[in-house]
């Protein structure tokens, strides 16, 4: 895709210095957007190197590649274990100075960043700044927000409109601890989408996405990202304001990429096999049944034995309990991990809402692929481990 682009950065009302760092690389396909945190100027050090050491990172290995002529086209989860190796080498590097410094302890940052290649884009996400798709005059907030307020409203301790009462700390950061788990994953990209890149001096001034829709649709980059803080600001501009947007055409990425199937992408998404190489994908599918079901035919029901994991390929389940809807999954998603470890009983049915398309990978063939490949073997299982951490 070919991309136009635009940023803005303003301290707002409130502060007294800009934390906010972010990054346009139109030659890597790449921008940035992270949020520092930390006393004194520790967080403009902190964001300000982690936009520098994700750019020197991928810059470095596309220079070694061009080096060696190896420009064989990359799978997508090569990709993203680029920009996860990325983003954890910017949290080492804070990291090792925040605890070398007692001026700049404790500094971290937040990082949301998009590379566009081809007609994909490649998100690296840790913390609580955002990604917001455009198209066709809707607006998805396509990240998930790191923090204790987002959590307590998925687990149901607040409400939608308690949040702008509740402290927005963040659960994970750029530099603030040794380990660091990065969210990657992948979204399609389309003629004249855009895409807009903030920190929360934005968004919290915001109660739904719509609202970026209503200050962006109808204008020019410039001018939508005016817009914005100009918003931000008189709503109390209490924080940094950062807002980064790209718009894009038909064209070509710097990286070539290799064309995947639509079972590859559903795979890559499980958080069992994610950093796995295109061919570790590959036997994942080989050794997973591929299952069409017409509309409304019970995939699961309640009760049973159950002796794999599904995913989503293509249409929609609904999935209920005591005969009432709960959940929708969508393609990418999946349900029955657990049988994977052992045979479980569900206490829910799942039903197809719309002819589907679903992988079904059974206990004996995951196990039978985990035994083929030690070194392998030993990585799913860690993925599973930090999988089920993660939902306790």
């Amino acid at each position: 895709m070919k991309v136009e682009c635009w940023a803005a950065t303003d301290t707002g009302r409130q502060r007294d210095h800009n934390e906010d760092n972010f990054l346009i690389d139109k030659e890597l396909g790449l921008f940035v957007v992270c949020d520092g945190m930390g006393g004194h100027a520790a967080g403009e050090v902190a964001s300000a190197i982690g936009v520098e050491t994700i750019r020197e990172r991928l810059r470095d290995e596309r220079t070694s590649l061009e080096a060696g002529g190896d420009l064989e086209p990359l799978d997508e989860a090569t990709i993203l274990d680029r920009l996860d190796r990325a983003v954890r080498r910017a949290n080492a590097r804070i990291h090792d100075l925040s605890n070398a410094s007692g001026a700049e302890g404790g500094m971290g940052t937040t990082c949301s960043l998009l590379l566009i290649q081809g007609g994909t884009g490649y998100v690296a996400h840790v913390g609580d700044s955002r990604i917001y798709r455009l198209r066709r005059g809707e607006c998805q907030q396509i990240t998930d927000d790191h923090s204790l307020r987002n959590r307590m409203l998925q687990e149901g301790q607040l409400a939608p409109d308690e949040t702008f009462s509740q402290p927005n700390a963040v659960t994970r950061a750029v530099g603030m601890n040794e380990a660091l788990d990065v969210e990657t994953f992948t979204t399609d990209l389309r003629p004249d989408d855009r895409f807009l890149i903030c920190s929360d001096g934005l968004y919290d001034h915001t109660e739904t996405s719509a609202e970026i829709a209503e200050l962006t649709e109808g204008y020019d980059l410039e001018s939508a990202i005016g817009r914005c803080i100009e918003f931000a600001n008189q709503s109390g501009g209490d924080d940094n304001i950062t807002v980064v947007m790209m718009e894009l055409d038909r064209g070509e990425g710097i990286w070539s990429v290799r064309e995947t199937t639509p079972e590859d992408r559903v795979i890559r998404q499980l958080p069992h096999f994610r950093h796995l190489s295109s061919e570790a994908r590959e036997e994942v599918a080989e050794r997973s049944e591929r299952w069409m079901v017409e509309e409304g035919v019970d995939v699961v029901e309640a009760g049973e034995s159950q002796e794999a994991l599904f995913a989503i390929v293509e249409g929609r389940l609904q999935v209920e309990q005591d005969g009432r809807p709960i959940e929708e999954l969508a393609p990418g998603e999946h349900f029955g991990e657990m049988a994977l470890l052992g045979y479980t009983k569900l206490d829910v049915s799942a039903r197809t809402s719309e002819p589907s398309t679903l992988l079904r990978l059974s206990r004996q063939a995951f196990l039978d692929y985990l035994r083929a490949d030690r070194d392998r073997a030993l990585k799913v299982l860690w993925n599973v481990l930090e999988h089920c951490a993660d939902k306790l």
